[in-house]
């Protein structure tokens, strides 16, 4: 027995020393190197690959009239890790400015909901020392002005000088029945009052002023902050690179078939890699138009807030100003008084009196204060978040027309510009022959690398019309005007992260915990409907866009 194990061996030997002289005599090298560096490759095994080169003639993409070290099977495995490997790349080379929208629409949010939060809690600490219970006990009407402001910036459809005329109104009722408390108020009366307003002007010139200046700062605030969340979806979403077939062949010829041929060591060459990145990228680089006309406007927001629109200063001082207004009141109660009983009265007195023992502005009562764990101030400098924002979005002004240039100037990707003759051109190791094509679809005419279609994927085309559209609003917001609020795509969810609005109160489930909402709890449901209501019009203008 131990004779016909041996015997067994040595034919065994015999045949395998058959198959490697086979092998040497035909030219065809040793895969071994191959097994090596194709085993490191995403779930492909070093059993996949043949121990000699073998024809070429069953592959798609690699070279066919030669032996290779690949099979079929190989192939594909190789075509879904070029494609693995160029999200990754596309990914990387986007992610700091990804990473920099995030921490700044964050920071943003935050700073003006603590900036709300911070004028109404002066407001309250300010009114209750200086009024007592003439505020006390008509809190609530200021309670609801900024609830207004809040929940505009949330994006709520309000229209703020209405909320501001409102404000006035009731502030002028309220005031007007504390300086005359001997009468019996109607709806009638108080209805007549409001033809009043504009000619008694009982607070002056401050409503009008304050309505101004409070619908600009807070508008181009509100506006800012959608175009930061805006510019961080754009980002994120053209990240998530979709290759076509055309491009994933160009892709694995590129950067595998060298694999096949033995060469585990090569690099493509330079303009061979550019020829193919821009042919793959060509619709990423079709953004580039509207990303500029985007960083540009928020540019110029950006100075606004720092400048005319500033929000800071006019939200400080937003008590002070009501204050004002108050005090100009009362010094012109009488005149005010003549006057509006002539035109609506006359009003029946009160049949009982006032209980005695007046009611001092510091008579023991108690108001909760709404914030008492704010600071004196919000904790970020908004001039320098501003032209941090302003400064970054400039360096990267660029992004889209120049990925395929960061891609291929990485040198884990390509080989350097001097290295033009030992470099991989698609088929063996030398100068690659063609020239560099142009960017963008209209630069792809004669790239022999990659077919490109005559318009950028729909993926492209929905963020270019969400661009298109967040840029008219930040304009709107540039010039004073209104400026509807826009829902960007990672507000409420049902991911499997989670986070919290700063201050809201209560947990909300987002996509992903990096991208913070910039509603409240209760607005969820709300938010959602209306986010898909936008997106469908996005979607709907994305399909009729022509190029």
């Amino acid at each position: 027995m131990a004779k016909i194990n041996d015997f067994l061996g040595i034919i065994w030997t015999l045949f395998t020393l058959g198959i490697n002289i086979e092998a040497a005599l035909d030219g065809r090298s040793s895969c071994s190197e191959v097994t090596v560096s194709y085993g490191n490759g995403g779930d492909s095994t070093p059993n996949d690959v043949p121990q000699y080169a073998i024809p070429g003639s069953s592959l798609r993409i690699c070279t066919r009239n030669a032996y290779s070290c690949c099979t079929p099977k190989m192939e594909t495995k190789l075509v879904e890790l070029a494609e693995t490997e160029l999200e990754e790349e596309v990914r990387e080379k986007t992610s700091l400015l990804r990473d920099f929208f995030i921490r700044r629409t964050q920071k943003f949010d935050d700073y003006m909901k603590q900036l709300i939060a911070i004028s109404q809690r002066d407001l309250h600490n300010m009114f209750t020392s200086t009024y007592g219970t003439m505020y006390s006990d008509n809190e609530e009407i200021f309670d609801e002005l900024f609830s207004s402001l809040r929940d505009f910036y949330y994006g709520v459809d309000i229209d703020l000088e209405q909320v501001m005329d409102d404000f006035f109104f009731l502030l002028f009722q309220r005031m007007f029945a504390l300086i005359n408390t001997d009468y019996e108020y109607t709806d009638q009366f108080w209805d007549c009052t409001g033809h009043y307003m504009e000619e008694l002007l009982p607070f002056e010139d401050i409503p009008q002023m304050l309505t101004v200046k409070v619908r600009r700062s807070v508008t181009a605030a509100r506006t800012f902050v959608q175009g930061l969340g805006v510019g961080r979806d754009v980002v994120t979403d053209v990240s998530k690179v979709d290759p076509s077939a055309s491009c994933l062949d160009a892709l694995t010829r590129m950067s595998k078939c060298s694999l096949c041929s033995g060469q585990t060591a090569v690099l493509p060459c330079y303009s061979y890699c550019q020829n193919v990145m821009k042919g793959c990228l060509s619709s990423e680089a079709e953004l580039q138009q509207e990303w500029n006309k985007y960083v540009d406007a928020m540019s110029e927001l950006s100075e606004r807030l720092a400048g005319p629109f500033n929000v800071e200063s006019v939200l400080n001082v937003i008590d002070l100003e009501i204050s004002n207004a108050i005090m100009n009141m009362q010094g012109h109660a009488s005149t005010i008084t003549t006057k509006v009983l002539q035109g609506c009265g006359p009003l029946q007195m009160k049949r009982t009196k006032r209980a005695s023992g007046d009611r001092s502005r510091n008579s023991g009562y108690k108001t909760k204060n709404p914030s008492p764990n704010l600071p004196d101030t919000p904790k970020v400098d908004l001039r320098r978040l501003l032209r941090d924002v302003k400064t970054k979005l400039m360096e990267w002004e660029r992004i889209w027309s120049s990925l395929s240039y960061d891609v291929c100037n990485d040198p884990a990707v390509a080989a350097d510009t001097v290295d033009e003759e030992t470099c991989w051109n698609g088929e063996s190791i030398g100068r690659y022959e063609h020239e560099q094509v142009g960017i963008g679809i209209t630069g792809q005419v004669g790239n022999p690398e990659v077919t490109v279609d005559i318009k950028p994927s729909f993926q492209v085309r929905k963020q270019i019309t969400k661009l298109r559209t967040m840029t008219q609003q930040i304009k709107n917001a540039v010039d004073g005007k209104d400026a509807d609020s826009i829902y960007t795509e990672y507000l409420v969810g049902s991911g499997s992260g989670s986070g919290s609005g700063s201050g809201d109160g209560g947990a909300v489930d987002v996509v992903d915990p990096k991208y913070r909402p910039t509603v409240p709890p209760h607005q969820a449901a709300i938010s959602t409907s209306v986010s898909w209501a936008c997106l469908l019009v996005l979607l709907l203008a994305a399909i009729t866009i022509r190029w």
